[in-house]
């Protein structure tokens, strides 16, 4: 990185965890700045499908741990190891809708970074609910959640990740 083979210029891809932001490209940038030569590092942000994604694995690990007494026979939940995401196994529609519905409510009681849902009437909250967690929608439905004032540029691809 430091002594690139053609000596011209380089570019680089560095996976995700590898220490990049916080001690690759630091100490990069100032073995290469100098009197004649200026350093510009480009930090691109994630995309905000990832933070959501994040924070749905996060409510749905929060609430399958709050459900594997309630659904002894219709899921497995394994934590044995605090250092990664649970292990996580719906054996029974039961357990797979009451997880799903609670993080639904959860996400439309709170909102997420991103997604202010929660400043939302009462009645806007229960069409994003009701859209998010069914399949088959009747075209009344979509239209009320289509023709809202929260349907957006910011909130569009939220709901339909969702």
């Amino acid at each position: 990185m430091i002594d690139p083979p053609s000596n011209e210029n380089a570019v680089m891809q560095l996976n995700m965890g590898e220490g990049k932001s916080t001690v690759i490209v630091p100490i990069v940038a100032i073995a290469l700045g100098d009197a004649s030569k200026l350093v510009r590092v480009i930090v691109i942000k994630p995309p905000s499908r990832w933070v959501i994604i994040q924070e749905v694995l996060g409510l749905i690990s929060k609430f399958a741990g709050k459900s594997k007494s309630e659904f002894p026979k219709s899921l497995e939940f394994d934590d044995r190891h605090s250092e990664r995401y649970p292990r996580i196994r719906l054996l029974r529609p039961d357990a797979e809708e009451a997880i799903l519905s609670r993080v639904a409510s959860s996400i439309c009681d709170t909102g997420m970074p991103g997604f202010p849902i929660a400043r939302q009437p009462r009645r806007t909250r229960d069409l994003i609910h009701h859209y998010v967690t069914y399949w088959e929608l009747k075209i009344e439905d979509i239209q009320a959640v289509e023709e809202s004032l929260f349907w957006d540029e910011t909130t569009i691809g939220h709901i339909l990740l969702l």
